[in-house]
C-alpha cells in the first residue's frame, strides 16, 4: 500500500510540476515513409474499432446492414436507387494520349475488359449493391495466359496472343473478412485480409492486398472499410423497427383482442387449499398438492387460448355449465382496447423516420409526390436528383481510381511488351445523366457571339463527337470528301488541315 500511494503522488506530481521542454529532431528531407499515422482505432494483427456501438463494431455491422437493406423498405429504396443510378454507367478505354492508340496498349485494355470470365457490367453491378450498403467490397484479381479457347472457362480467351489478361474479378463477401492485416513495421501499409468463410471456414484464409480490388464509399481514415450509406440512418431504422413491432400488436389487440377465458378458481388455481385456512396443503415431501384433473383443465384452456391467438383454432366448444347462482362456470371471449386511436400517431413517425432515411443517404427525391412530403414540383424533383446524380458521380470517380491503380496498372507490369510506356490507358466511366441539350446550345452560342468558332477548330470533328456523346446522341457518321480524281473517300482525322 505505502509503494502504491507514493507511486500515485508522484503520477500527480509529474502532472503538476513543469516539465522540461522536450527537444524535438530538425526535420531533413530525405526519400523513406511517412512519419505520422491516419488516426484510425486498428488494433494487431487488423481488428477495426473506429465505432463507438457495440451492435455495429466488427463483423456484426454488416449483418445489421444486410438485415436494414432486407427488412427496411426507406433502406431498401435508397439502396435501389444507388444500385440503379451506379449501373446506368457506361464504361470505356481513355487512351489518355495519342501514343496509346497507336501502340495497342489502349486497344489491349479494351480487349482486357471483354475477355474475361464475367462480364464488365456484372463486376460493376456487383460493386453497385455492395459498396453503398457495406461501405466497401473487396474483389480478388485471377489471371491468365491469353492461348484462345480452352475447356476451363477461367482459363479460356478470345485472343491467342500470348500476352497475361485478366481472368475474373471474383467478389469477397466483405462478412466474411475476419480480419486486415498490416504490416508490423509500417501500420500506415496494408498487407492483406484473412477470410473466415463457409462452409468449411478454413482459419488461414490470407489473401494478399496485391491480389485484391478494394472499392470503397469513402476512404476516410484510410480505413479499407469504408463507410456504410446505412451509418446515419441506423438509428432511425432502429425506431421504425419499433414503431413497426408496436403498430402491428396494437392493431391486433384492437382489432381481435387478446384471448380470454373466465373459469372457477379452482381450475386458475390447481392447488388443493384448506376450506378452512385457505393455505395450500403439502404432501409428505414438502411439494404443494395438486388437483390433477383441474392442472389439466387448465393447460388445455392455455393451449385453446394460444391456438386463437396464431389462428390455429377453427372453432371452439364450451360446456355450458352454471353455478348455484346462475352464472357461467366456463366462457372464452376477447379483451379488447381503444389501442386503435394511436395508430395515426404511430404512422406519422414512422413516415418522419422514413424521411430521415432517405434524407441522409440524398435520395429524398424517392419521397416526392407522396404523404410523406406532400407533393413536390418539377423543378425540386430535378434539383434534388443533381445531387444525387453528383453523389453517385463521386462513387463512380472512387471505382475508376481502384480500378486503374489496383488493376491496370499491375496489368501492365505483367506484360513486360508495354515497359516502355510514359503514361497508362485508363478505364473511365461516362457520365450517367446526358447533358441538357438547351444548356449545351446555350454554351456553345455563348462561344460563336464571342468570335470563337468551334467548327473552325483542328479539333473540330472530336469536339463535335464529344458534344453529342454529352447530350446522349450517336456520334456523327465521317463525310466523304472527293480525292483529285473526283471520286468520293472516307474521310479520317488526317483530312483535317491544322491551321499554322
Amino acid at each position: 500500500m505505502p509503494s502504491l500511494l507514493s507511486s500515485v503522488r508522484t503520477k500527480i506530481a509529474k502532472a503538476i510540476l513543469p516539465q522540461p521542454q522536450r527537444r524535438y529532431p530538425e526535420y531533413r528531407p530525405s526519400v523513406g515513409p511517412s512519419v505520422g499515422r491516419s488516426g484510425l482505432r486498428m488494433f494487431y494483427p487488423g481488428w477495426i474499432r473506429d465505432e463507438r456501438l457495440l451492435e455495429l463494431q466488427g463483423r456484426r455491422k454488416y449483418l445489421v446492414y444486410k438485415e436494414m437493406g432486407d427488412m427496411n423498405g426507406y433502406c431498401a429504396a435508397s439502396l435501389n436507387a444507388f444500385a440503379m443510378f451506379l449501373r446506368r454507367a457506361d464504361w470505356r478505354v481513355d487512351p489518355v494520349s495519342d501514343d496509346n492508340k497507336t501502340n495497342g496498349s489502349a486497344e489491349f485494355l479494351e480487349s482486357c475488359m471483354d475477355d474475361m470470365e464475367h462480364s464488365w457490367r456484372t463486376f460493376i453491378a456487383i460493386a453497385s449493391r455492395m459498396v453503398p450498403q457495406h461501405g466497401f467490397c473487396p474483389f480478388e484479381k485471377s489471371f491468365k495466359i491469353r492461348s484462345g479457347d480452352n475447356d476451363d472457362p477461367a482459363l479460356s480467351s478470345k485472343f491467342d496472343d500470348g500476352k497475361i489478361g485478366w481472368s475474373s474479378f471474383s467478389v469477397r463477401a466483405p462478412e466474411t473478412v475476419f480480419h486486415w492485416v498490416w504490416y508490423p513495421e509500417n501500420p500506415n501499409r496494408l498487407r492483406g485480409l484473412v477470410q473466415l468463410t463457409p462452409p468449411d471456414y478454413p482459419p488461414d484464409l490470407y489473401i494478399p492486398v496485391e491480389k485484391l480490388i478494394i472499392l470503397r464509399a469513402e476512404p476516410g481514415e484510410e480505413n479499407p472499410e469504408g463507410r456504410s450509406v446505412l451509418r446515419s440512418s441506423y438509428k432511425p431504422f432502429m425506431t421504425i423497427k419499433f414503431m413497426e413491432d408496436a403498430r402491428n400488436v396494437i392493431i391486433e389487440h384492437a382489432g381481435t383482442g387478446t384471448p380470454m377465458a373466465t373459469v372457477p378458481p379452482n381450475i386458475s388455481n390447481p392447488y388443493v387449499v384448506d376450506k378452512d385456512t385457505g393455505e395450500v396443503l403439502l404432501n409428505e415431501d414438502g411439494s404443494p398438492q395438486v388437483d390433477l384433473v383441474a392442472l389439466d383443465t387448465l393447460n388445455s384452456l392455455k393451449t385453446v387460448l394460444q391456438n386463437m391467438r396464431l389462428n390455429e383454432e377453427p372453432y371452439l366448444i364450451v360446456p355450458a355449465q352454471f353455478d348455484e347462482k346462475g352464472n357461467k362456470l366456463f366462457d372464452i371471449s376477447y379483451l379488447t382496447n381503444n389501442g386503435g386511436a394511436m395508430i395515426g400517431d404511430i404512422n406519422n413517425t414512422i413516415h418522419e423516420e422514413g424521411l430521415k432515411i432517405l434524407m441522409s443517404t440524398m435520395t429524398e427525391f424517392l419521397a416526392l409526390g407522396t404523404n410523406a412530403t406532400g407533393g413536390g414540383s418539377f423543378a425540386l424533383s430535378r434539383d434534388k436528383t443533381d445531387n444525387f446524380s453528383l453523389a453517385i458521380t463521386s462513387y463512380l470517380d472512387s471505382f475508376q481510381e481502384s480500378i486503374n491503380s489496383q488493376a491496370v496498372r499491375q496489368l501492365f507490369r505483367l506484360n513486360p511488351e508495354f515497359d516502355g510506356l510514359e503514361v497508362l490507358p485508363k478505364i473511365v466511366h461516362d457520365p450517367i445523366i446526358p447533358i441538357n441539350i438547351n444548356e449545351v446550345m446555350a454554351v456553345l452560342g455563348g462561344f460563336k457571339s464571342h468570335g470563337w468558332d468551334l467548327t473552325k477548330e483542328a479539333n473540330a470533328e472530336e469536339i463535335k463527337n464529344a458534344v453529342m456523346d454529352a447530350v446522349g446522341l450517336p456520334k456523327a457518321a465521317q463525310k466523304d470528301a472527293p480525292d483529285d480524281s473526283g471520286e468520293t473517300k472516307p474521310k479520317d482525322d488526317s483530312d483535317v488541315k491544322i491551321p499554322a
